[in-house]
């Protein structure tokens, strides 16, 4: 097995030698160009290149070398001969090449070590040159400070990171040690109040060039860095190598704090590491030391400040709905920077904040307790080692929000707005189920609404005080609850009240009998009931200032009755008349109809009369009137109605089918005059003749007498016997012959009598 592997070794250097740079065929300017005889068996970041008409390898050999970083660059003067180095060679520290001019060594390795730090030989220097770019500048700039060797014609980015490293070179001028970090507070000693100011500088021993643009981070115990308001901040040192910051304590009271900061170094110097083994004179190799990490801490105390606190009281004007608690608070400086927030409970009272800083703060409600709303800022006083109370509530603008109720009255029927209903509110302040605080009244307008504003969320109880005029009362005793922001609506009706409007139809005549079968049209004085109105039939009557309401007839009795809502005016007007009748152009009108009004109308009705003339005359001188002859008057059935018949005497015999009418006897002229009802037939009887004379036991009638009948049809002559001794039968029998019957109209005038109320 040994030999196996002492086999394989001999076969890793020999492929290791034959690697190394051979000689070219003609000659080539030095300088970057494209590898003839293969790159370095280890290459790690670099290219292929000419020196010296020699093909070679400017870069980087590694990874995996036993130097601080794993890699590093061939030490020996350029074109010197030897195998490129492998880590097979097992490399252990030694010294530089016989020659090499280490006068910039510090200075250089630093450089080297900072690159390392930057993170350029893994990923290049962002934006300007790639990671074997920076190898090869790297392996340049070593030949041209150790050996004085020229720097070739470069492309663009191999230029620009040697560039880069002879300015790292530069910075540091004659280092001579590793760089050192300090922190100090402002001011000197280890004490501050409340707050201060901390310096950090870089410097670096033997360089007269400070350490600008180099990055340190710094944490606190017991403080926050202003510049973030954290424990933490990142500075970078500016062009003296110097950076600072501001802390605040986190204490107000005496404590302690703690500030560190903590940056990465580059070393100076370079070391060299040779082979040991297998191939002795392969490439010896320099490299830079890794950087150091570099931790300072400054222990400070602080005095403190004299300090109070602020606590909230928060009171409302609805607590027994609207509880106090979960109101925020916040707490600004005169900064505007928060420093605490209070939150009530359910007494209203906050938390305690923490201790201030005498002086004066802002007080500002975040958020406000549910159903308040937000109090204005308040300008807060801190006082020394006293507890400062502020008390938000109303007083200070901080009122619940208010509600309202609104009330819609209606008519029940027609849904129409009502006018002039009264209610009551009361309110249960303490959410007992008593209203125990009186509102007020509202009244409704014309357009049925009334309301309360300005209302504490709670329970309250509605009542209707009054209805309106003319409507029953609802009852209504409601409970509603008002939120605040809202306006509760409701909508209440209530039934109107109803009167009855009765008329009665009589003879004019004979103010005790009753006219059935007379029609009339009802009609509604303005300002008109809320019913909707109703097409009136085609005959009806059209008045100003009336609405038809509806027609009715007259019953047996004479009586028409209608029901009708309270609080209006009402009118009746004849449409038609009975037979015998005349119709009543007048219009029968009330005043305004209430529950305590008298509602009757009488409505006398005129009959159509015609006069009958009887005339009782000597049957042998036809000019010689009989006086004191009575006579009965009969009528014919049927009885003419709205007339009653007078009380029939025993001594007096009506004919079968009529029905007395009146008795009367001729006047000195022999005349009987009677005023009838038209449309019926007549008929007279002589009931006791005068002295000297026969009775006449005839019945004399007429025909259907109307007002449209003629004068001679209107007249009964009726002759009168003597009662003489001796004379011929003839002349009584010629006496008794009745004249010829003759009809004549004759038109009653009308009497109109004004309507009266019962």
């Amino acid at each position: 097995m040994r030999r196996f592997a002492v086999l394989a070794l001999l076969i890793t250097s020999t492929t290791m030698t034959l690697s190394a740079p051979a000689l070219a065929l003609a000659p080539r300017a030095d300088g970057i160009t494209t590898c003839t005889a293969g790159p370095a068996p280890f290459a790690w970041h670099g290219t292929c290149a000419t020196y010296n008409g020699n093909n070679t390898y400017f870069g980087l050999h590694g990874l995996g070398f036993p130097t601080p970083l794993g890699f590093g660059l061939c030490a020996v003067r350029p074109a010197s001969g030897g195998s490129y180095p492998a880590p097979g060679y097992k490399y252990a520290a030694g010294s530089a090449p016989a020659g090499a001019n280490l006068t910039r060594s510090n200075a250089l390795g630093w450089a080297f070590s900072e690159a390392q730090r930057l993170g350029y030989w893994q990923a290049g220097v962002p934006g300007v040159a790639t990671a074997n770019q920076v190898g090869a500048g790297a392996k340049l700039l070593y030949d041209n400070v150790v050996w004085g060797t020229a720097i070739p014609v470069l492309d663009t980015g191999t230029r620009a990171a040697l560039t880069t490293l002879q300015n790292l070179v530069t910075s540091v001028g004659a280092i001579s040690g590793t760089p050192s970090l300090s922190l100090s507070l402002d001011g000197g000693g280890n004490s501050v109040a409340t707050a201060g100011v901390v310096t950090l500088a870089l410097s670096a021993p033997g360089s007269l060039l400070p350490l600008a643009l180099h990055s340190i981070t710094l944490s606190a115990k017991g403080a926050t860095f202003s510049a973030s308001g954290l424990s933490t901040l990142t500075l970078i040192t500016n062009g003296a190598g110097v950076a600072t910051a501001a802390f605040n304590a986190t204490s107000l009271t005496a404590s302690s704090i703690s500030i560190t900061a903590q940056t990465q170094q580059a070393e100076p110097g370079l070391l060299f590491y040779g082979p040991t083994a297998i191939i002795l004179n392969a490439q010896i190799l320099a490299t830079p030391r890794a950087p150091i990490s570099q931790t300072r801490t400054l222990f400070l105390s602080t005095t403190g400040l004299a300090t109070g606190t602020v606590q909230v009281h928060k009171t409302g004007d609805d607590p027994t709905y609207l509880p106090l608690s979960d109101g925020v608070f916040n707490l600004y400086d005169n900064n505007q920077v928060l420093v605490d927030t209070l939150t009530t409970d359910g007494n209203g009272l906050s938390n305690i904040s923490l201790p201030l800083p005498v002086g004066d703060y802002l007080l500002r409600e975040h958020v406000a307790p549910i159903g308040y709303a937000s109090s204005p800022d308040i300008n807060v006083h801190v006082a020394a080692n006293a507890l400062s109370t502020v008390d938000v509530g109303p007083a200070q603008g901080d009122r619940a929000l208010r509600g309202g109720l609104s009330i819609l009255k209606r008519d029940a029927p027609t849904q129409q707005f009502l006018a002039g209903a009264s209610f009551h509110l009361t309110y249960d302040s303490t959410h007992s189920g008593v209203a125990d605080v009186d509102v007020g009244q509202c009244v409704t307008n014309s357009l049925g609404h009334c309301q309360w504003n300005d209302l504490l969320p709670g329970w309250y109880e509605v009542t209707e005080a009054s209805p309106p005029a003319n409507y029953a009362p609802s009852g209504l005793r409601a409970w509603i609850y008002v939120e605040g922001g809202v306006t509760y609506q409701a909508q209440y009706t209530n039934s109107p009240l109803y009167v009855t409007l009765s008329a009665r139809k009589f003879n004019a005549l004979i103010a005790g009998t009753a006219i059935a079968n007379a029609t009339y049209d009802l009609y509604a004085a303005t300002p008109f009931p809320p019913d909707p109105a109703v097409t009136p039939p085609v005959d009806a009557e059209s008045y100003a200032g009336l609405r038809f309401m509806e027609r009715g007839t007259t019953d047996a009795q004479g009586h028409l009755s209608f029901s009708l809502r309270a609080g209006y005016a009402w009118c009746l007007h004849e449409v038609s008349a009975p037979p015998a009748y005349i119709i009543d152009p007048a219009l029968h009108c009330t005043g305004i109809l209430t529950t305590t009004a008298r509602s009757a109308l009488a409505l006398p009705e005129i009959p159509s009369l015609v006069q009958l003339r009887i005339h009782k005359f000597n049957a042998v001188a036809a000019n010689q009137g009989v006086p004191n002859a009575y006579y009965a008057l009969f009528v014919r059935d049927p009885f003419p109605s709205g007339f009653a018949a007078p009380p029939n005497p025993s001594n007096v015999l009506v004919p079968e089918g009529m029905t007395m009418w009146a008795i009367a006897k001729s006047d000195v002229g022999g005349h009987l005059n009677f005023t009838i009802p038209a449309g019926h037939s007549w008929c007279v009887r002589e009931l006791e003749a005068p002295a000297d004379y026969v009775l006449d036991p005839g019945l004399h009638c007429t025909g259907i007498l109307t007002h449209s009948s003629r004068a001679a049809d209107l007249q009964l002559a009726v002759p009168e016997v003597l009662a003489l001794t001796g004379l011929s039968s003839a002349l009584p029998l010629a006496a008794t012959l009745l004249t010829a019957l003759g009809l004549s109209l004759m038109t009653l005038a009308r009497r109109r009598r004004p309507v009266s109320l019962d």
